[in-house]
């Protein structure tokens, strides 16, 4: 069928065989608390309950949560989201990160491990980001505010992207002993927790020197961000002898990243960002998440590319993406000529939709019978838990009766 891309290759397919994911995470937070916590969860679940089963369900509280943000979203700088919604998004951060690390346990546990789990698990976590920035942003209520946008796109997504990257050309993803994952995610989910208390206004006032507690935080996470980058990049440059040529062309997404935000951010004539921050997001996530999943994808075939002669994924829909946002830019101020930004981001948010569902199917119903991405046992267990839910349905059916 034509909606569906071959993206591995006869060698690539090979390479997923024998392929094993290296992760080492040296996290105080996760040694001492996390694992230990992840553990005990893991311990009560049954055996035949599927790790993507977990992973899926972590997703769906994160969805439910920004669902609730977004119906009582503030309809202007003097309105907030209630405070019980800030309780609802402090428990959905929390149930997630908690469930994010008991997949990969119940995994190992099953002995059920796989690259197409890989791809779930790091994929949800690219799309939970931008979940969870929406939710920050409506919860301090800051969508107008560009520098809190700047802070969460720049400081969320890059460092993602070069975990990744580390993985890629050092074989391991490694996560420092403070890194904005294990200790960075309980920071979010006790702000909101704060702003349940406090009230969502506590972030818009005074700190010290005019400047305010939100503007205080979100510099702090610009720190971390770069701080996290530079720890990810030094690791390849250990490992890859590149010249500065090679090293800058490795990192043409991140570079094309911050090229386009600050146009889109400080030249928009418009101001695009100050009214429509959200559809920003939404729109740009979904083919960010298409890139990171290929990006891993060229990890998991172990291949230099996928479909092309450049060191990253060749991702068409993300050229699309970078060419049409700057280029519509540069047409106004060269030609005088602009074409509606809200309109243009709508249509590109539907085209990234379609463009990380096929994706997403191709990598995934095309290759469900192929063992290296759905073997036998883990299909069983999904058999396994729907005839668990139907038994359950039936008995209780029937004491009713």
């Amino acid at each position: 069928m034509v909606f569906f891309t071959n993206y591995i290759s006869k060698k690539g397919e090979s390479n997923i065989l024998n392929f094993k994911y290296n992760g080492q995470c040296d996290s105080i937070l996760y040694e001492y608390f996390l694992s230990p916590f992840a553990d005990y969860i893991v311990g009560s679940l049954p055996i035949w309950l599927a790790p993507n089963i977990i992973t899926l369900s972590a997703f769906g509280m994160l969805v439910i949560a920004l669902i609730l943000c977004l119906l009582f979203m503030p309809n202007g700088p003097d309105e907030l989201v209630p405070n019980w919604l800030c309780f609802v998004c402090s428990f959905a951060v929390f149930a997630y990160q908690n469930l994010d690390n008991c997949d990969g346990k119940q995994a190992r546990r099953t002995n059920s491990s796989s690259a197409l789990g890989m791809l779930l698990d790091h994929g949800s976590d690219c799309m939970a980001q931008s979940f969870i920035g929406i939710m920050m942003i409506l919860i301090m209520n800051l969508p107008h505010d560009k520098f809190a946008f700047l802070g969460f796109m720049m400081c969320a997504k890059v460092p993602f992207f070069f975990g990744v990257y580390s993985l890629k050309y050092t074989g391991v993803f490694k996560l420092a002993r403070i890194n904005g994952v294990d200790e960075g995610i309980p920071i979010i989910w006790t702000s909101f927790l704060i702003s349940g208390i406090f009230g969502p206004g506590w972030w818009t006032q005074d700190l010290l020197f005019n400047i305010k507690r939100y503007q205080f935080c979100i510099s702090i996470a610009y720190l971390a961000g770069f701080h996290a980058s530079i720890g990810f990049i030094n690791a390849v440059i250990k490992v890859q002898k590149w010249t500065y040529y090679q090293l800058i062309k490795s990192m043409q997404v991140p570079i094309s990243v911050a090229i386009t935000f600050i146009n889109t951010s400080f030249f928009s004539p418009i101001d695009f960002i100050k009214d429509h921050s959200i559809l920003y997001i939404f729109m740009f996530s979904f083919y960010w998440t298409k890139t990171i999943n290929l990006l891993q994808l060229s990890v998991i075939t172990k291949e230099v590319n996928i479909q092309s002669n450049y060191q990253e994924p060749d991702n068409f829909s993300w050229k699309i993406l970078i060419f049409v946002l700057n280029a519509n830019i540069i047409f106004y101020y060269v030609f005088g000529i602009i074409f509606d930004e809200v309109l243009l981001c709508w249509i590109l948010l539907f085209f990234g939709i379609y463009s990380y569902i096929q994706c997403a199917c191709s990598l995934t119903l095309k290759y469900l019978n192929k063992k290296y991405l759905f073997d036998d046992k883990i299909i069983l267990k999904y058999s396994l838990f729907f005839r668990k839910i139907s038994e359950s349905t039936s008995q209780f059916c029937g004491s009713l009766n």
